[in-house]
């Protein structure tokens, strides 16, 4: 089943947890290693911090409407969503093992420094979402907020145990890649 964090097998060589901010963060930053590891078979998870819906470019090329519609961009993270799981089988991932949390693209740091209960939570000024909305969320409506955000992580962690992890190098020029 999709979106279900699988329980860690004791024979399982090696576990690798791919943190990617958004959907293409994966294959640009470790796209060869996650072929290789599951050559070797290794098992391998992917959690998209965002679905990718704030790109501004991508949305202008996708949608013909000339004005900035919330509807547009919600419809960009569904597509990127799409693509990403297609883009991970060309490295050996399956769907099931692509997790996408659906948090603000473009408003992870502003979630987490100002946004931290669920009695606050942040506002995209893109999706006009206060939780995540795709159909495909790991945790469907979690509010946008540093507390849930940091439970979703650790309850990943806890159940998968990767032996690896990737994530953006916390000095990363991109504000989402930092947070």
């Amino acid at each position: 089943e999709r979106g279900v964090v699988p329980r860690r097998e004791e024979s399982a060589p090696e576990r690798l947890l791919v943190v990617a901010p958004h959907p293409d963060d994966d294959i640009l930053g470790v796209g060869g290693t996650m072929a290789d590891a599951r050559s070797a078979g290794a098992s391998v998870l992917v959690a998209f911090l965002t679905s990718g819906d704030a790109n501004r470019a991508a949305r202008h090329l996708t949608s013909l409407h000339p004005f900035r519609l919330t509807a547009g961009y919600r419809a960009l993270g569904a597509r990127r969503e799409r693509e990403a799981v297609l883009a991970l089988r060309h490295v050996g991932v399956s769907a099931r093992d692509a997790l996408f949390l659906n948090y603000p693209d473009r408003g992870l740091t502003p979630m987490l420094e100002r946004h931290p209960s669920a009695d606050d939570p942040y506002r995209s000024r893109f999706t006009d979402q206060a939780s995540a909305y795709s159909e495909f969320a790991y945790t469907p409506s979690s509010p946008y907020c540093a507390e849930s955000l940091i439970r979703t992580l650790e309850q990943i962690l806890v159940r998968y145990q990767p032996t690896v992890l990737y994530m953006p190098h916390p000095q990363d020029a991109h504000p989402d890649h930092r947070a």
